[in-house]
């Protein structure tokens, strides 16, 4: 049996060793460069087939999990440990070291390597100089190459590299690029570089266009040695990103006619609030469509000047810009508009019309303007999470609802930090899950989700709202408010509301009374919870207004007769039943102001067997 056992074995491996070359380079190909490495063992068919490989990824060893060796300098107070560990970590080095001596001279064609180096030092420029000089030969479209350690000694790159046609696409991380390593160098075909902890002084920049003539995407990230980033003469140029924390430039300036995006962030804190900010200059940009800002500290008279050196621009996103106070927006071809965590921002006045998405995140709403007594969006997203909310801020949150009431998708998220926080976590799989689930008809759904000890509810409607908030409470506008407000949700006609299963039981009545001040004549009210099978539905018949009449009078405006001046029939239908809905019934019964008597009907579906 044992004999049987082996010769299938060994027919199996044959048959898969006899496949054509091709097909066996295809199915390595799927795999991760280290385990088509361990593939060489299976036959000598197998053995140097991965070299063949058109991408190679030398950045994912095992040694990438442990700390550069730059990290542990020698010590007489050693302990046995960190000798052994570190001894491990220079021996893990060498053996790395000696496979891409072994194996880099032998291939012959690449387009796409990563590589990651774990430290640097004097003693290995020639060894890492050889290994690239292999690759370039090789024709290389695509290089990553990643020096880990300190950077007190930095590596810079051979003019080897700096001359070749053949790559399209250069990452470097934790590398120097000098102006004298540019000189008389050239990357005709580059179109796309990455510097990451780079060293740069500051002549570099001078030579980048010659260097690299047609570059179309530049990331510059966390790069430091320079006091000014200016980019020009790059007239393919047509994305850029720049990002940066504890080093300071005073000024960013990109001169670039073609340039389509820009995005400049400024992680971490400023060192005061009196810093002086980063100056931004793209004037020059007239063709920019879109622009991401993120912890700039101009204000609004810079904002408004840099907007009018952009007269195409359509998406438009300000971060943490906490000198922003009264804002205005003008720009015609802007489609996409938002503002996050700007915390000192009090009012927006946009005059965009062709404004199409508007997202605003902060502790309160803003007052937001606009020459159309309402914007009508295709998407709109509000953030928000105060400390205390009082008559006052829910004033503030009526008002700004009512500027988006006709956005076809509407997200609001009120609740403390927590909350929010685990909103964005859960916001793109939840939207998609629900939208799978709703007919095409105008409609407000309002979900509830359990995470530990933790409740977000979600109001989503297709064509209509969807609201996050941490508390039943959130949702409930005061009397006093309402009284002196109008209902900012007043054209959706069908709520969908998911709640815990203890709100199932006894729905609380000021809650089904505030959704109906939100949106006033709705047709159907339906409240269950996903977890159980226990549904609640009720659907609402209004009789027909008098000829001539619009408006039931409880607001001047907006012309509609809300469900108290109208309600004539309820029927609520239960699946599995609600133990107790009386107060309910006498919610219904009796919430017509005119005295009318409402009828309320309650058919409990059976339960399935």
């Amino acid at each position: 049996m044992n004999m049987e056992k082996k010769t299938r074995s060994d027919t199996n491996l044959d048959r898969i060793s006899d496949l054509p070359e091709a097909i066996r380079k295809h199915i390595l190909s799927f795999l991760p460069t280290r385990d088509a490495v361990r593939a060489s063992i299976l036959s000598s068919s197998w053995r140097a087939l991965w070299i063949e490989l058109p991408n190679l990824d030398f950045g994912r060893f095992e040694l990438r999990g442990f700390l550069p060796v730059g990290y542990f300098p020698i010590s007489i107070n050693d302990d046995d440990a960190a000798r052994e560990r570190r001894d491990s970590i220079v021996k893990k080095s060498e053996e790395l070291y000696e496979f891409l001596d072994r194996t880099l001279g032998l291939i012959s064609k690449l387009e796409k390597l990563s590589l990651y180096l774990p430290h640097y030092g004097v003693e290995l420029k020639s060894r890492f100089d050889h290994w690239l000089d292999c690759v370039v030969s090789c024709d290389v479209k695509e290089l990553n190459l990643e020096i880990g350690g300190n950077h007190d000694i930095r590596y810079s790159l051979p003019k080897s590299v700096l001359g070749v046609n053949s790559i399209t696409k250069l990452k470097l991380k934790g590398c120097e690029l000098s102006s004298a390593s540019l000189v008389n160098t050239k990357l005709p075909s580059l179109q796309n570089l990455s510097l990451q902890y780079v060293y740069l002084d500051e002549g570099a920049m001078d030579s980048l266009a010659a260097t690299f003539p047609n570059l179309e995407v530049f990331t510059f990230k966390y790069c430091y040695g320079l006091t000014r980033l200016e980019v020009s003469g790059l007239t393919k140029l047509v994305k850029v990103d720049v990002e940066h924390n504890a080093e300071h430039y005073e000024a960013v300036e990109i001169d670039a006619p073609n340039l389509l995006e820009f995005t400049y962030m400024h992680e971490g804190e400023w060192l005061d609030s009196f810093s002086h900010p980063c100056e931004i200059e793209v004037a020059t940009c007239k063709s920019m469509k879109r622009l991401k800002l993120v912890g700039v500290l101009f204000d609004d008279f810079d904002l408004n000047m840099l907007l009018e050196g952009l007269p195409v621009l359509e998406q438009l996103f300000l971060y943490e810009c906490d000198n922003l106070r009264d804002v205005c927006i003008s720009s015609p071809h802007l489609v996409e508009l938002e503002f996050e965590r700007c915390r000192y921002l009090l009012t927006a006045a946009i005059h965009s019309p062709n404004l199409k998405i508007f997202h605003y995140a902060d502790d309160d709403p803003i007052s937001f303007k606009s020459k159309c007594p309402a914007l009508k969006l295709t998407e709109a997203s509000i953030y928000l999470k105060p400390d205390m909310k009082g008559d006052k801020w829910y004033v503030g949150l009526v008002k700004f609802l009512s500027k988006l009431c006709h956005s076809e998708r509407l997200t609001i998220c009120v609740g403390s930090e927590e909350v929010t926080k685990e909103w964005f976590f859960l916001s793109s799989s939840s939207f998609f899950f629900l939208h799978d689930r709703v007919d095409n008809f105008p409609s407000i759904m309002l979900h509830s989700c359990r995470l530990d000890r933790l409740m977000i509810f979600i109001l989503w409607c297709h064509g209509g709202v969807r609201v996050c908030h941490g508390s039943i409470k959130d949702l409930i506008v005061p009397e006093k408010v309402r009284t002196k407000s109008r209902p900012p949700l007043r054209g959706v006609k069908h709520l969908m509301v998911e709640l815990r299963a203890s709100f199932m039981k006894h729905t609380p009545i000021k809650f089904i009374d505030a959704l109906l001040w939100l949106a006033p004549c709705p047709e159907s009210l339906s409240i269950y919870n996903g977890f159980i099978p226990v549904c609640k539905s009720l659907k609402f018949m209004y009789e027909k207004p008098l000829k001539g009449q619009k408006k039931c009078g409880c607001w001047k405006s907006p012309l509609i007769i809300c469900w108290r001046h109208s309600l004539e029939k309820v029927l609520l239908e239960n699946k599995k039943g609600d133990e107790d809905d009386t107060r309910l019934a006498n919610f219904f019964s009796k919430g017509r102001l005119d005295g009318k008597m409402v009828c309320f009907v309650k058919n409990t579906r059976p339960k399935k067997k």
